[in-house]
């Protein structure tokens, strides 16, 4: 086991140095540890960002904090160069530094550090043995994390001061762990007079995507020890309240991050790479927890105020009974899916292909229940119409006005509103809504046919841009008219609107004569996930 979990040290130092070179945050030291920088996707580079950002964040404020000498014990260090950083910002920095691993992979470091200059020049005058290296501010231990008492007599041996204000950093260590070691470590730093313990792992294993996410652990024989036990941030919190740490406080990396990192800063990460897996993104950030407990002359440290109203945790248990029924060659997502009469019609997405792969969907097929399933009935290639996140709004049992849309991130597709009418043999027929369009091209955006004042009128609010920006705007086309007659009319800005968000929903409420009603609910805004309710 012990292999796999040093490897989980290798995997993560490939992908933060391809975060590196592309941009996402700053590590000169790094490449002194790790030669080659495959390329990784940057759904990778976005995840290793934030968990940089944050504990990054978290350890300044602790320095900050504390202007006399300090300490920090860094758990399953592995090639971490927070040392390092710390001593190029700060040469005079008033700090003695722990980190702790196996043998092998405190070996390595140590050959690292000694074959590089730009290492050894901060570590200064420094003795190697048996437990690793030891210098006056930096003390690289090799020792077992499971052997709690061989932990507690090294740290001894190297004169870890227990009144010292000291932070303990877990970052995607102790999880490893089997949880009932782990935890005697969480006690075992709860004895220090002056302390705090920051950890950065998983949660919500039950969920759709924890499932993938402890499945994907386990299948690097790499397995999360403890977070079928403490799998939301309560139960995080509670399990260092239940081993004597008298504050503790519990968020998700995602809180933590619009918490820490300026906006100026998320948005100049979020525009470095062509990046449409919001959902994703955020799924991520939400299943992973920052935990900080905290005792003595750091009770009051609060490094995180939990300014933003994002729930805490995920439901876990839905409301609604839903029966999973069978359809064939229907694998994609961000489609449209609308009726058509006795048929189902998906529209576009990402998925896996009629010849094979995965890749964008560029064709509309129609599927019917025959009794048990949903059967493909007919599929054409469309490549005019199908893309990804475009809404396909009903005009008529037939009819649908198609706008938006995107193939690739940086390309916006059916940028002016058409009216598709598809005929009894299946072909489809085009005309425009309107002339001319000259509102911005957008995708993950809503748009319904409403009534105002009797007239059925086609109104956009929102969506995404391809330079990355937020729009919301709200607009509309009257179709009662020819179609060069009509206009496109923006609705005015109003004191209280909803702000400007992307893959929300949105629908119509009748109310019989007269004008509609458009609600629009929750959807993804800058600061993130939104859980409002509008009427328009």
């Amino acid at each position: 086991m012990t292999l796999q979990i040093e490897g989980t040290n290798d995997s993560s130092c490939l992908s933060k140095l391809s975060a590196v070179s592309t941009g996402y945050f700053n590590d000169e030291f790094l490449c002194h540890f790790v030669q080659k920088c495959p390329r990784r996707a940057p759904l990778v580079h976005l995840g290793y960002s934030v968990r940089a950002a944050i504990i990054n964040a978290l350890v300044d404020k602790f320095v900050s904090q504390c202007t006399s000498l300090k300490q920090i014990v860094s758990l399953g260090a592995g090639f971490d160069t927070l040392y390092f950083k710390l001593r190029k910002k700060n040469p005079n920095i008033n700090i003695v530094y722990f980190e702790l691993d196996l043998p092998r992979v405190v070996k390595k470091k140590i050959l690292c550090i000694q074959r590089s200059k730009v290492l050894s020049d901060h570590v200064e005058e420094f003795v190697e043995s048996d437990d690793g290296l030891v210098s006056k501010q930096y003390r690289l231990l090799a020792t077992d994390l499971r052997d709690t008492e061989a932990v507690r007599k090294l740290l001894y041996k190297h004169d870890l001061d227990w009144n010292l204000p000291t932070l303990f950093l877990s970052e995607c260590a102790i999880t490893y762990l089997e949880e009932e070691r782990s935890t005697r470590l969480i006690k075992l730093a709860s004895e220090f007079e002056n302390a705090t313990f920051v950890t950065y792992e998983q949660i919500h294993p039950d969920d759709g995507f924890g499932l993938v996410m402890v499945r994907h652990f386990a299948a690097l024989q790499s397995p999360l020890m403890s977070v079928r036990l403490h799998p939301s941030l309560d139960h995080q919190k509670q399990r260092y309240i239940d081993q004597n740490w008298k504050h503790c406080s519990s968020t998700s990396a995602l809180e933590a991050y619009s918490d820490l990192v300026p906006e100026a800063e998320r948005y100049r990460v979020l525009c470095l790479e062509p990046f449409d897996e919001w959902e994703e993104f955020y799924l991520k950030c939400v299943h992973y927890a920052v935990t900080i407990a905290s005792q003595g002359s750091l009770s009051n440290w609060s490094p995180l105020c939990q300014k933003y109203n994002i729930p805490k945790d995920l439901p876990q248990k839905p409301e609604l009974r839903w029966e999973l029924v069978e359809a064939e060659n229907t694998s994609r997502y961000g489609h449209c899916t609308v009726l058509l009469k006795d048929h189902l019609m998906l529209v576009g997405g990402f998925g896996v292909r009629r010849k094979g792969g995965h890749g964008r969907m560029q064709d509309i097929a129609w599927l019917k229940w025959n009794g048990s399933k949903w059967e493909v009935n007919h599929q054409v290639e469309s490549s005019d119409v199908a893309s990804m996140y475009s809404t396909w709004t009903p005009v008529s049992e037939c009819s649908y006005i198609v706008y938006g849309g995107r193939k690739s991130p940086t390309l916006c597709v059916n940028e002016c509103p058409k009216i598709v009418t598809v005929q009894s043999d299946w072909k489809m027929s085009f005309e425009p809504v309107v002339e001319k369009c000259d509102r911005t091209a957008r995708w993950r955006h809503s748009s319904v046919v409403a009534k105002k004042g009797n007239v059925e009128t086609f109104v956009v609010f929102g969506g995404r841009t391809c330079n990355l920006e937020i729009l919301g705007d709200t607009w509309m086309i009257q179709l009662h008219s020819h179609v060069k007659e009509r206009r496109v009319s923006i609705l005015p800005t109003e004191q209280e609107q909803p702000c400007a968000r992307f893959s929300h929903s949105a629908a119509v409420l009748s109310k019989g004569s007269g004008s509609d009603e458009m609600w629009i609910s929750g959807g993804l805004g800058a600061k993130g996930p939104l859980g409002d309710v509008w009427c328009l």
